[in-house]
């Protein structure tokens, strides 16, 4: 596993807002005309941004030293026993936005298939599919 710096946070942020912006750009100007070039550029800063991300992650520091012994021959430190009571995690809220943005995205491109109609026609469409 690899460590997480700020510079892996900053670049998966920056991918995860430029997909908010995209997806409220198109439903904040519903009736702008067809070639929507903010909402291009919003997706194509948010496909720069996860590349980077994705080489940041890879250019990582590794976690730490591996468990095996420094000496051949010599055994390992035994590791103390867990605790009775684990700590509870921390709430990801990049896990919860990115989740979110997956569940919205379905609908805005429904919206955009449609064409010119309400904020919400992408959910009429998708219900009448169904």
């Amino acid at each position: 596993m690899r460590r997480t710096t700020s510079f892996t946070r900053l670049c998966g942020s920056a991918s995860l807002v430029c997909a908010a912006l995209a997806l409220i750009l198109v439903f904040a100007r519903h009736d702008a005309p067809a070639p929507r070039w903010d909402v291009l550029a919003a997706l194509g800063a948010g496909a720069v941004a996860a590349g980077a991300w994705g080489l940041a992650c890879r250019a990582a520091p590794l976690l730490g030293p591996s468990a095996a012994p420094a000496v051949p021959g010599q055994p390992a430190e035994v590791p103390p026993p867990p605790p009775r009571r684990l700590p509870s995690s921390a709430r990801d809220t990049g896990r919860t936005a990115g989740a979110l943005l997956l569940l919205v995205t379905p609908l805005v491109l429904a919206r955009l298939a449609a064409g010119s109609g309400g904020v919400f026609s992408g959910v009429v469409i998708l219900l009448r599919r169904s």
